[in-house]
């Protein structure tokens, strides 16, 4: 017989039995029960009640009892499946939740450090301190909104520009063109560079074609 039971009991599944004599009948009470299904529905199923001579039990306990309790017992195996299903939904979904307010955080950090170093920037920029500004401005390049990244590129190129590191001489090349009073420019060569005793013919050709 017990070979016969667990062949229809489901895995995780409890059959409980109890069995009560009265006179020459007998009375089996069978129970199937699943202690990890924490539905409350699982306490509503009722023991099924087989009556019968000894006899009688021998030969029909079986038959009667293996439908009942294959239908109980797929059903507690049902709930449990659902109910892990809907711890692991649980789970994930609280995963996902938590993936998501991180990604937020950070994003909100990396918003507030991106518009702070702007703002430093800006500042520096307003003094003319444009060497201070172009570190923060590339800082804050690395923080940049996708949608920012161009803009960044140009302020930081604008940055370099200010600075003299943009020019097409280069920086000590750029320091060394001054501006004269009236307007036009002088090259850092001195006049006094040139030799006194320039022949009177080249002096006059090259006081003709300055400007």
């Amino acid at each position: 017989m017990f070979k016969e039971l667990n062949e229809i009991m489901a895995p995780g599944t409890d059959l409980s039995l109890a069995i009560k004599k009265d006179g020459v009948r007998m009375t089996v009470l069978v129970l199937p029960k699943a202690s990890r299904v924490k539905d409350p529905a699982k306490d509503q199923i009722v023991p099924l009640v087989v009556s019968g001579s000894p006899e009688e039990l021998d030969e029909g306990f079986l038959s009667i009892v293996t439908k009942p309790v294959e239908a109980v017992c797929g059903l507690l195996s049902r709930m449990e499946e659902f109910e892990r299903a809907g711890q692991q939904a649980a789970a994930a979904s609280r995963m996902a939740k938590e993936q998501k307010d991180k990604a937020a955080s950070e994003e909100k950090a990396r918003r507030e450090k991106y518009d702070a170093l702007l703002a430093k920037a800006d500042e520096s920029i307003a003094a003319g301190r444009h060497s201070e500004a172009l570190p923060l401005l590339e800082q804050a390049m690395e923080v940049a909104p996708e949608k920012d990244r161009q803009k960044m590129e140009k302020r930081i190129n604008a940055a370099k520009v200010a600075m003299g590191m943009g020019s097409l001489f280069g920086t000590d090349e750029a320091a060394d063109i001054q501006e004269r009073s009236d307007g036009s420019f002088r090259s850092g060569t001195d006049s006094d560079d040139y030799p006194d005793d320039l022949p009177e013919e080249f002096d006059s050709r090259f006081q003709m074609q300055s400007y």
